[in-house]
């Protein structure tokens, strides 16, 4: 007996990938029996999201499509799915004269092709996730993502390392930085970050280089050569860390970084240049030095800290979790650290305080932020995420949430349940953490095409259009080492004392530089909003937290703006920024790049054809008139030898470790 059921055709299933609420879907098995009589075909279906309903109901025969053999038995089932958003998990079940088998997904193919099992994979605990059958998401039919947050160039700065702007005062930075003696201050821009600190608790990132938000305000003009669209600050409140995540104070600007005007400058100068801005909302946890906790006195307020240890009442101690053993006072933190109280995101007053009409999210939105990333999203709960979000609408219809979730988001399953994370009520975006890992594991052929192909497909069979078109794509975070050290360094030597002796040889530094390219192109080449971290478009080295994070180095800058200038007139080699320049710029401004629609043509293990198109009459994937090309084609080739590739009669040579993109058929980008 052979039976088969392809998640990702539309001959087994239709529609393809996610679907709205109300959506008809029908579902199909094909069966051709060999030696055995079939006596009944089953759908086992149970869908929800903190609560599943399970049912199983009888399939019927249909007729066989156009085209597929008569001695091929073929059953099937059509489903309203409901009207609230869910997870639909389904499943076949075989019934011969012999034996019963069950049809579940070949966890072992990339195609979506299913296997045969002799064990019901219905069976499971109400606290584990529904494994080993197929999956379909259903989310909310009014749910759309703003336009400008669509297939968008992103930006991403560490604000301390970016730029010291020319409102720059070192006796400035001198007072800040002394304030309590524990920060370490870098008068020179180029020095190697801290990795020791001068604290009793140990190391916290507390070195500081001066960075402003004038100098990033000076620096707009850069980043729109770059094509963004898009500019996502980590944190710039008040804080004690350079980092900025053990918030302090979130009605204030970060005195080393400037002030509320200057933001307001920064949004203003950013939008008369079409770049929206993100910030970064930590809501899971504070810092302990903060006006809120205020553990260390530092801030006049009344904290949680004094109301405990003072008997002063603080309107903050609801927020935290105190306990008392053994004579000695503990505190929920953030993964155990100290200075990171964790908030109850349950208590209404923090609720209001952070997404009431006259609270932090409104705020700043108010003063010219577009939305938010939140940070360790799926830390958070739903219903809080829900009422960020519904904060952010509240203020403007093009808001939009991005989530930290390194995972695949539609079907996350954390704190015993299914969390409400793509349905249109919590995220627009996501951190697109599962394509960054395949395409560097590819890049340094870890992996296949294939299997770098199959995640981007995950991705676009389980998530929404809108959030699979706005999905944040990058080759590095704040997060994660530095790419082109992943793609050409020595492998990490794991201690951070190591870590800073290790640099790219000059051979090492080509070869990564030209993958750092090939891998540019390729997100370019799929939908989703791509994500520059600050540096890597110069190819900037670094392992781990806090290599990652070092300043910009400014003079490789200039020197390759430099150099892109001459290297027409010269025929000197292009610089890697002058590449970021480009694509970026072919993004922002083809339409059929940003939105249109996607296939793979060529799927090999070294070679990869994509193609972007609109229909005929010049509409996107989400039914848009759009100007300009109709067609793209990019061809990217990661092996050692020339890849010859032939596509509407037009032949084309592809070199080693390169790329090729073609608008409309006119060679407009080759690697």
């Amino acid at each position: 007996m052979i039976v088969n059921h392809n998640r990702r055709e539309v001959l087994y299933k239709s529609p393809y990938g996610a679907v709205p609420t109300g959506q008809a879907v029908t579902l199909r098995v094909s069966v051709k029996p060999l030696e055995e009589t079939i006596k009944e075909v089953k759908l086992h279906y149970a869908y929800g999201l903190y609560q599943f309903h399970n049912i199983d109901l009888r399939m019927k025969r249909a007729d066989s499509p156009p085209g597929e053999s008569a001695d091929v038995l073929w059953y099937e089932h059509t489903l309203t799915m409901a009207g609230e958003p869910n997870l639909f998990f389904y499943w076949f079940e075989i019934q011969t004269e012999k034996m019963k088998r069950w049809l579940v997904p070949d966890e072992h193919s990339i195609l979506g092709t299913a296997r045969l099992s002799q064990q019901d994979p219905g069976i499971r605990r109400d606290d584990t996730p529904i494994s080993n059958v197929f999956r379909i998401t259903v989310y909310d039919r009014q749910f759309q993502v703003a336009k400008w947050m669509r297939g968008g160039v992103m930006y991403q700065i560490f604000p301390d390392r970016f730029k010291r702007g020319k409102d720059y005062d070192e006796k400035k930075m001198e007072d800040l930085t002394s304030l309590h003696g524990e920060r370490i201050w870098h008068r020179d821009w180029k020095e190697e970050v801290d990795i020791k600190g001068i604290t009793e608790e140990g190391y916290l990132a507390l070195d500081f280089y001066g960075g402003t938000l004038q100098g990033i305000i000076e620096e707009l003009d850069y980043l729109a050569s770059l094509g963004i669209t898009i500019l996502y600050l980590n944190p710039i409140f008040k804080a004690r860390s350079n980092h900025r995540y053990d918030t302090g104070d979130y009605e204030a600007i970060d005195p080393m970084l400037g002030d509320t005007d200057d933001f307001i400058a920064l949004c203003a100068e950013a939008k008369a240049r079409g770049i929206r801005i993100i910030l970064d909302g930590v809501f899971s946890h504070t810092g302990a030095d903060s006006r809120y906790f205020n553990r260390h006195g530092r801030y006049p307020e009344v904290g949680a800290w004094q109301e405990l240890t003072e008997n002063r009442l603080s309107p903050y101690s609801s927020w935290y979790r105190f306990e008392e053993r053994g004579g000695s006072i503990f505190y929920d933190s953030w993964w155990g650290f100290k200075d990171l109280p964790n908030v109850n995101e349950y208590d209404l007053g923090y609720r209001e305080y952070i997404t009431g009409t006259n609270g932090i999210l409104r705020k700043w939105m108010r003063l010219g932020a577009s939305g938010w990333r939140l940070d360790v999203s799926d830390e958070l709960p739903d219903q809080f995420i829900k009422a960020i979000r519904r904060a952010v609408m509240a203020e403007s219809d093009e808001g939009i949430i991005l989530g930290e979730i390194w995972e695949d988001a539609s079907a996350k399953f954390s704190y015993g349940q299914y969390r409400d994370f793509i349905f249109g009520h919590t995220h627009d975006s996501v951190m697109g953490y599962p394509i960054q890992s395949a395409l560097l594991n590819w890049l340094t052929k870890v992996i296949s095409g294939p299997a770098l192909i199959n995640q981007v497909e995950i991705l676009r069979e389980f998530y929404p259009p809108d959030v699979f078109y706005a999905n944040m794509t990058m080759l590095g975070t704040h997060d994660t080492p530095r790419a082109i050290t992943v793609l050409a360094g020595d492998p990490d030597p794991g201690s951070r004392d190591a870590q800073r002796h290790l640099f790219l040889s000059e051979k090492q530094r080509a070869t990564g530089e030209r993958l750092l390219a090939l891998g540019f192109l390729f997100l370019i080449a799929i939908p989703g909003t791509v994500s520059i971290f600050y540096g890597d478009e110069i190819g900037q080295e670094g392992y781990r937290d806090p290599y990652c994070r070092r300043t910009l180095d400014w003079d490789k800058v200039r020197k390759d703006e430099d150099a892109s200038c001459r290297s027409d007139e010269m025929g000197i080699e292009v610089p890697l920024l002058a590449i970021f320049k480009k694509l970026g710029k072919l993004r922002k401004t083809l339409p059929v790049l940003r939105t249109g629609f996607y296939r793979t043509l060529l799927v090999e293990a070294d070679h990869l054809v994509i193609e972007r198109y609109l229909t005929k009459e010049g509409r996107d994937a989400f039914d848009d008139s759009v100007p300009g090309p109709k067609k793209a084609l990019i061809v990217l080739n990661r092996s050692d030898r020339p890849f010859d590739y032939r596509f509407d009669g037009v032949q084309m040579t592809i070199d080693p470790v390169g790329g090729l993109l073609l608008v409309d058929g006119e060679e407009t980008f080759r690697l």
